[in-house]
């Protein structure tokens, strides 16, 4: 068993062999920190697959939520690349332009306006699936959403500059044991500056002066 010295120097080995892209698996991570450890790790990849989860684990209702919203983004490119075209050229070129910026923004427009009639059904179906927006939806009354890329609702994990809530990547798992290495190691360094004493850590307890010990004596045979 490693004392807390030899912990320490573990514990910075295996956060520079992160540093250095190299693997750390979990069997370093228990051999140090034991299950507590691993349990800890698990918890925070937990979490992270719920604060950004991946399409791939998506409930099917959102998927195609999210591929009408792809399809509206790139009627969205086509419509900034249009704009070019129409503000220089020739008469020709520019009434093109801006018929293919008109027509771009119809079909952004529809189809977010079915991204959204279908997002209402699915929640209609399962309320639970907004858990997985970045904002409440409200779709009547005046205070509706609108059919456009800022107003729509985004999954959590999404990629979208138009995303409310937060930073959209997800932490890998090497960044996680890292995080569960520092805080380890980190705890470990405050306990050598300030030790706790064998009572704090469930050893035997510690008396001031022998008054202290007969008073306990004394005072356990009442």
């Amino acid at each position: 068993m490693m004392n807390i010295h030899q912990k320490i120097k573990r514990l910075e080995e295996l956060i520079a062999r992160i540093d250095a892209g190299n693997p750390v698996t979990r069997k370093d991570i228990n051999n140090v920190l034991g299950q507590d450890g691993l349990d800890h790790l698990d918890n925070l990849w937990e979490w992270e697959k719920q604060c950004c989860p991946d399409d791939r684990e998506l409930p099917t209702a959102l998927k195609d939520y999210n591929d009408l919203l792809h399809k509206a983004a790139l009627e969205e490119n086509r419509k900034k690349r249009s704009k070019a075209g129409a503000v220089s050229g020739d008469g020709i070129r520019m009434a093109k332009a801006h018929k293919a910026i008109k027509d771009a923004n119809s079909r952004a427009g529809k189809l977010y306006q079915e991204a959204l009639e279908q997002l209402e059904d699915a929640i209609a179906n399962d309320p639970a699936l907004g858990v997985h927006l970045d904002r409440g939806c409200v779709f009547d009354g005046g205070e509706g959403l609108t059919p456009d890329a800022e107003d729509v609702p985004r999954t959590k994990g999404s990629k979208s500059i138009h995303r409310r809530d937060g930073p959209a990547r997800r932490r890998t798992k090497a960044e996680l044991k890292r995080q569960v290495l520092e805080e380890a190691l980190k705890r470990l360094q405050d306990e050598l500056v300030n030790p706790k004493p064998p009572e704090a850590q469930g050893g035997l307890p510690v008396f001031r002066d022998m008054r202290e010990i007969l008073k306990r004596v004394l005072g356990g045979r009442r």
